[in-house]
C-alpha cells in the first residue's frame, strides 16, 4: 500500500513559516523574471526603509544557496526575526542555527576578506547588503560584484578546478528555490523528482536517508551488480568502514591524501579513520591467503558504505560525503593476467549500464589520480547535467577524460619570423588588455602561468599559447606531484618577478620552467620582457631561447585535432561518472608487503586491479537521463515498482475496490512487485504521483471503465494509454513487462 512520505505538517507554526518562504519566493521571483539580476542595488531602491527583518531574508535566501543548507530552515529563520529574536539564541527542534552556520562554512575564496560586521550602521555605511556573519569564511567580494553588474570584478573566478561564475550560478541556485526543491541540495543539475516522489531525505550536506522508494531502486542496482559480478567468478566479501591510521600507513596514503579522509580517535585515543576506499583494507585481509601462485587469479568484490569528506557537496546523490559503492578487487601474478580481467570487468560494466537503462554510457581514458597506478578508464553517461567534460571523436570513437585528453598537434598562428621588438606597454598586465593595446590576435602571444610546489617550496613557470588553458592534472602527472601540493602563485614582492610580463627571454628567476607544445613550431610572438611595462613581439622561442623541451600540458578544445585519427574533430560533452577501473599494479602489494612464491619459489607482489561503481550515483544518473520536469521514467529492471494499480473512488465505489484488490492479489501472487493506491485523493493527484514514482506500467481501475468489464493501461515510455479487457488484463500487463524487460538486457 502507499503512503506518501515527507508530506508538510499542518500545524499552525509550520503554517506560519510556509507563510513566510511564500513571502521570500515572491521577492525572488520578482526579482528574477524581471531580469534584475540577483541583489542588484535598483532592487532595495524601489522598496520602503529596509530594515534588518528584509535584509535578514535576503542574507539568509543567499546563505542557503552558497552554503548548502537545507531550505527547510529558510522559513524557521525569518520566523525568528519576525519575532526578534537573536539569531545566536534561536532554537528548533534542539539544534542552533548559528552553530549550523559554523559547522557548515561556505568554502569560496575570493579577493577581498570577509565583511564580519552586521551591524545595520555598517550596512548603511558600505551601501550593500552584508555578507555573512562573524566567524565565517565567506564570500563578501560576490556580493558586491552582484551590485554593479559593470564591474570589472564581475567574471569567472576559479574555485577547486570548476569554473565559477557568481551571478550565472546564484541565478540557477535561486531559480530552484522559486520552483520548490526544499530540504535538500540546491543544485543546478539534480532532479526535482526526487525530492517531490519522496526518495530521499538529506540529513546534512552530502548525507542522506533513502527512503522506501529509492531503497527499492538502489537495491535492484545491486542485485544487478552482483549477478554481473558473480558471472565473471568474483566473489563477494564484507570489509568494514573503519580502519585504523595504522593500515593508512602502510599504504603511505594516510598523509598524502588531503582531508577528504575523514580521521578521528576512538575512546582508546587509536587514530582511525572512515574508509573512503578499500584498497588498504582488502590487502590486509588477504595479506596471508595467497602465498603461492597456485591461488592466482582471483578478484573480490563488495558492496558497502564509504565516507569521502568533500569540500563541495553537490547535485544530491552525484556527489556526496557518504555513499554506497560496489569495489572489487583483482591479484594477479602477471600483466596478460590483469589485462584479461580488466577486460572482464570492463565488458561485466558494460552490462551493468545497458540492465539499469543507460547504455549512452562511453567508457573514457582517465587520470588514475590518488589510486596510482598505470592505467585507468572512466564510465561516463553523456549527460547535459554533467559535472565532468569528455573529450570524444566524432569520426574515430576516441575519448578520454579532459585531465588526460591531448591532441596531436596546433595550427601554426605564426610560421613566418619577424624581427625581435621590445615595445613598451605601461601598465598592461593582461592577455585582453595586451590585445587591445597592440591589436595583436590572442592565438599569437604567449603567456606565462605561475605555480608553487608546496612539498619543495619551487616555483614553476609554464609558458603556454595565451589562447590556450593550462590542464592542471596534466602538469601535476609531469612534475609527479600531489594535487593539494600544486597551487597558483600569489604575486610577491621578493619573489623577483615581474608579474605581468614574464616571458621566457631574459628570465633570471630561478624556476622550474614548462614549454607547452601549443608554442612549438611559433616563429613571431607577443610575450612578456621579464621588464615592468616591455613586452616583445616578434619573438621565435627557436631563434631566440634555442633548443627546448616541449611538454603537453595544454587543456583540449572544441575542433582540435585527434591524436587516433589526426582529423580537427575533437568535441567536448559533459558527462557524470557512473564508474571507474583502474590498473594499480604493485603499489599496495608492495607498500604493504602482500607477497607470493612462484613456481620457482621466488617471492613476488601480487599485481592488483580495482574497480568501483557508486549504487546511488548510478541511481541519479538513470534519472537525470531518462527523467522530466514532472515524471520519472525508470527502466522495469530498476523502477521500485513494477506495476501501480490506480484505483479511482478506491474508498467509495466497492466494485472498484474488489477489482482493484484482485488484481493486486492476482499479480503479487506472479511475483511481481505491485503497488495499490488506496489513497482517499483524486485521480489528478494519484496520477501524479504515479508520474514521480515511475512504475513502467499503470492501471487505472475506473467506475466508468468497469461499466464495460475493461481497465486503461498506460505504459510510462508510450504517449497513449490502452483500453484492455479485465479478462485479458493479467496475461497483457504480464506480456508487457516481459518486453520492457528485454529492452535492458
Amino acid at each position: 500500500m502507499w503512503k506518501k512520505f515527507c508530506e508538510q505538517d499542518t500545524n499552525e507554526e509550520n503554517k506560519l513559516r510556509m507563510k513566510y518562504e511564500r513571502r521570500f519566493r515572491y521577492l525572488l521571483r520578482w526579482n528574477i523574471t524581471n531580469e534584475e539580476g540577483l541583489f542588484k542595488k535598483e532592487l532595495f531602491d524601489k522598496q520602503h526603509a529596509i530594515s534588518l527583518t528584509r535584509l535578514g531574508k535576503y542574507l539568509f535566501g543567499y546563505m542557503c544557496a552558497t552554503s548548502n543548507i537545507p531550505y527547510k530552515y529558510i522559513g524557521d529563520y525569518l520566523y525568528a526575526i519576525e519575532k526578534e529574536k537573536p539569531i545566536s539564541k534561536w532554537r528548533t527542534k534542539g539544534e542552533t542555527l548559528f552553530n549550523y552556520l559554523v559547522e557548515n562554512p561556505v568554502k569560496f575564496k575570493l579577493d577581498k576578506e570577509p565583511m564580519t560586521d552586521i551591524s545595520e550602521e555598517s550596512i548603511k555605511e558600505n551601501n550593500s547588503i552584508i555578507v555573512f556573519i562573524t566567524k565565517f569564511e565567506a564570500v563578501d567580494s560576490v556580493w558586491d560584484k552582484m551590485l554593479n553588474e559593470n564591474d570589472e570584478d564581475n567574471s569567472t573566478e576559479t574555485m577547486s578546478d570548476t569554473e565559477y561564475n557568481p551571478i550565472n550560478d546564484m541565478k540557477q541556485y535561486f531559480e530552484g528555490i522559486i520552483e520548490g526543491i526544499d530540504d535538500n541540495y540546491l543544485g543546478k543539475y539534480y532532479r526535482k523528482e526526487h525530492i517531490k516522489g519522496g526518495y530521499i531525505k538529506q540529513m546534512a550536506s552530502g548525507i542522506y536517508t533513502l527512503l522506501p522508494l529509492a531503497k527499492r531502486v538502489t537495491s535492484k542496482i545491486e542485485n544487478i551488480i552482483r549477478e554481473e559480478m558473480n558471472n565473471i567468478d568474483s566473489q563477494e566479501i564484507l570489509m568494514p568502514l573503519v580502519a585504523t591510521k595504522k593500515l593508512w600507513d602502510m599504504s603511505g596514503r594516510y598523509d598524502s591524501v588531503g582531508s577528504e579522509l575523514l580521521r578521528f580517535k576512538d575512546r582508546n585515543d587509536v587514530d582511525m579513520v572512515l574508509s573512503m576506499t578499500h584498497e588498504e583494507a582488502t590487502v590486509f585481509s588477504l595479506l596471508n591467503e595467497a602465498t603461492s601462485y597456485q591461488k592466482y587469479p582471483f578478484s573480490v568484490y563488495q558492496i558497502q558504505t564509504k565516507f569521502r569528506d568533500e569540500a563541495r557537496p553537490r547535485a544530491g546523490l552525484i556527489r556526496v560525503r557518504e555513499f554506497t559503492m560496489k569495489d572489487a578487487y583483482s591479484f594477479h601474478t602477471s600483466e596478460e593476467s590483469l589485462n584479461e580481467e580488466y577486460d572482464k570487468f570492463y565488458h561485466a560494466y558494460e552490462n551493468i549500464y545497458r540492465r539499469v537503462g543507460i547504455p549512452e554510457t562511453v567508457a573514457v581514458a582517465s587520470d588514475t589520480g590518488m589510486m596510482g597506478g598505470n592505467g585507468a578508464h572512466e564510465f561516463m553517461l553523456l549527460c547535459d547535467a554533467g559535472e565532468d567534460k569528455i573529450v570524444i571523436c566524432k569520426d574515430c570513437g576516441y575519448s578520454a577524460n579532459m585531465e588526460v585528453a591531448y591532441t596531436s598537434k596546433y595550427d601554426i598562428s605564426s610560421s613566418k619570423e619577424e624581427t625581435l621588438t621590445k615595445i613598451h606597454t605601461p601598465g598592461i598586465k593582461t592577455i585582453e588588455a595586451l590585445h587591445e593595446f597592440t591589436g595583436i590576435d590572442i592565438s599569437k602571444m604567449g603567456k606565462a602561468v605561475i605555480y608553487t610546489r608546496l612539498d619543495t617550496n619551487e616555483i614553476i613557470i609554464v609558458f603556454i599559447r595565451a589562447d590556450k588553458e593550462v590542464n592542471e592534472t596534466k602538469l601535476r602527472n609531469f612534475l609527479k606531484v600531489d594535487d593539494e601540493k600544486l597551487v597558483p602563485r600569489k604575486e610577491e614582492k621578493e619573489d623577483n618577478i615581474t608579474y605581468g610580463f614574464v616571458g621566457p627571454k631574459n628570465l633570471t628567476k630561478n624556476a622550474i620552467v614548462v614549454f607547452d607544445k601549443s608554442l612549438e613550431n611559433e616563429k613571431s610572438l607577443v610575450f612578456g620582457a621579464n621588464e615592468v611595462d616591455y613586452h616583445y613581439t616578434g619573438l621565435s622561442i627557436k631563434r631566440d631561447i634555442g633548443d627546448v623541451e616541449y611538454i603537453d600540458v595544454a587543456k583540449v578544445c572544441d575542433d582540435d585535432y585527434c591524436p587516433v585519427c589526426n582529423k580537427k574533430s575533437l568535441k567536448i560533452e559533459k558527462g557524470i561518472e557512473v564508474g571507474n577501473i583502474f590498473k594499480l599494479g604493485t603499489k599496495y602489494t608492495k607498500m604493504m608487503q602482500m607477497t607470493y612464491a612462484d613456481e620457482n619459489e621466488k617471492i613476488n607482489n601480487p599485481i592488483m586491479g580495482c574497480y568501483g561503481i557508486g549504487v546511488g550515483r548510478l541511481m541519479a544518473s538513470v534519472l537525470e537521463k531518462r527523467g522530466t520536469e514532472s515524471a520519472v521514467n525508470w527502466p522495469a529492471s530498476i523502477a521500485p515498482f513494477d506495476i501501480h494499480i490506480c484505483p479511482i473512488d478506491y474508498t467509495k465505489n466497492e466494485e472498484v475496490k474488489v477489482e482493484s484488490d484482485k488484481l493486486y492479489s492476482t499479480l503479487k501472487e506472479k511475483g511481481f512487485d505491485v503497488l495499490l493506491d488506496d489513497r482517499k485523493k483524486s485521480a489528478g493527484v494519484k496520477f501524479k504521483d504515479s508520474d514521480l514514482i515511475g512504475a513502467p506500467i499503470r492501471v487505472v481501475i475506473s467506475p466508468r471503465n468497469l461499466e464495460n468489464k475493461k481497465a486503461e493501461v498506460k505504459i510510462s515510455s508510450e504517449a497513449e494509454a490502452n483500453i484492455v479487457d479485465l479478462k485479458d488484463l493479467v496475461s497483457y500487463v504480464t506480456n508487457k513487462h516481459e518486453e520492457l524487460l528485454e529492452e535492458v538486457k
